[in-house]
């Protein structure tokens, strides 16, 4: 089947692309309140894909600029990532992964960083501890704002720019006020970037009061707070990308 794909797309003369995103486990330490992987976790599927299967994707990967390890897992769980990341890399590519930061310590970030890893991300859903680790349960704040300082002096000491720094910061109704203090954590730590989303996928019904897209009588409040982090953001020359509050705002801004 594979190899049929792969003719098809050779036939039509597939158009290279940005990136494809490669779910490397389902596996996870975290317990999350929004996530799947936790709200179903009697019924979830914990699987690691094997490198067997990974290597079966090789000829695909000339479609496409980056590959992105990630899933609904976390990928340091899988102890392939680091021959995943090095096939894409002597296949030329672009490569990057999001995680929750806790297993994110000195030996990983030292062979990420000479593996010449290009994006790390880092699943935020606060700026401060009380309020991440009370929507990221299982993961701890302060320990992951240490670790990106740690890859922080690691890269001064290697001479290098990469892996850069991506925040992914989930917006829910009660924490949305403290994307206020996105960009100076951003600077502290060296992000590059900011990603900030909207939980579009309520496992818990219980969770739709979170939803901001659910806050019709704020939506204003939503818009004009991210677009004046935005331009803060460009004045600072960080990248500050995000949803908007409806499902009407489709793309990224």
């Amino acid at each position: 089947m594979l190899a049929w794909i792969r003719r098809q797309l050779d036939k039509i003369g597939s158009p290279t692309l940005d990136w494809v995103q490669v779910e490397v486990t389902t596996h996870c330490n975290g317990s999350c309140i929004y996530c799947p992987n936790n709200v179903m976790r009697q019924s979830w599927a914990n699987r690691h894909m094997p490198i067997e299967l990974f290597c079966k994707l090789v000829p695909f990967l000339r479609y496409t600029d980056l590959v992105y390890l990630q899933g609904w897992g976390e990928p340091l769980l899988n102890n392939d990532l680091f021959e995943m990341l090095r096939i894409c890399k002597d296949n030329g590519k672009r490569v990057g992964f999001t995680t929750n930061g806790m297993l994110f310590e000195e030996d990983t970030i030292r062979t990420l960083v000479d593996l010449n890893l290009d994006i790390i991300g880092i699943s935020l859903a606060g700026t401060n501890a009380e309020t991440h680790n009370r929507i990221r349960k299982g993961t701890d704040f302060n320990k992951v704002i240490s670790h990106l300082e740690t890859l922080g002096k690691i890269k001064a000491e290697k001479k290098t720019r990469g892996p850069g720094v991506h925040l992914a910061y989930l917006m829910l109704k009660s924490n949305f006020h403290e994307l206020k203090e996105i960009l100076s954590l951003a600077k502290r730590i060296g992000a590059e970037q900011i990603v900030a989303s909207n939980q579009a996928l309520i496992v818990d019904p219980k969770l739709s009061a979170e939803a901001i897209f659910n806050d019709t009588v704020r939506t204003d409040y939503y818009r004009d707070t991210l677009d004046e982090i935005r331009h803060k953001a460009t004045l600072e020359n960080i990248i500050f990308d995000y949803h908007g509050p409806g499902f009407d705002d489709d793309s990224l801004c």
